[in-house]
């Protein structure tokens, strides 16, 4: 399927530019209702160099909640996803932008031992947080099931997302690189 990129954002007045500027700084931590965001900012870290107790944790229930702290100004630095609706909310309140993510193998080696099948990636600007190239985490998005799944069965469902991936697209902007070169 498609990918999922998240990284570390900060308000875009931040004088934070590489992550390593993130040591002492408040970042959203917890995620009670979301605990994969616990992997995503354990495996940037250690990507930087930095573990967790480099920042100050600040508790967020999810990431939403973490944004809103950022745009508030409670923290420095929230944990959030590459096209989140709420990141286009506080680009246009306070302006925000993600921190690269280090490159190279020794970064990605270092993400990959908290998430295994991660990888570095630069993206384009555009989006909302992303006003130049930056380089982001980036894990595959996939689709799990029972191995009691007969197979005529998961083969009716690759067969309809093959034939129909271009109807997804408008449902949510994940499904853009939702494409049968990735299947």
């Amino acid at each position: 399927g498609t990918t999922l990129r998240a990284g570390m954002l900060v308000r875009e007045d931040s004088p934070m530019k590489p992550m390593r500027d993130m040591k002492g700084k408040r970042m959203t931590w917890g995620f009670p209702a979301f605990p994969p965001n616990i992997e995503w900012g354990l495996g940037e870290l250690n990507a930087a160099g930095m573990t967790i107790k480099d920042v100050v944790s600040v508790p967020v229930t999810e990431v939403t909640v973490g944004v809103q702290a950022l745009v508030d100004g409670r923290v420095d630095v929230a944990i959030a996803a590459v096209g989140m609706p709420a990141i286009g909310e506080a680009n246009a309140r306070v302006g925000v932008r993600f921190l690269p993510l280090p490159a190279g193998p020794e970064a990605i080696k270092q993400l990959q031992l908290v998430m295994p099948g991660a990888t570095i990636r630069p993206l384009p600007p555009g989006l909302p947080g992303i006003k130049e190239q930056t380089t982001l985490g980036v894990v595959p998005i996939v689709v799990q099931t029972s191995t009691a799944l007969p197979d005529d069965t998961a083969y009716a469902l690759v067969k309809v997302w093959w034939d129909n991936h271009k109807e997804l697209e408008p449902i949510h902007p994940q499904f853009r690189g939702w494409v049968p070169e990735g299947f």
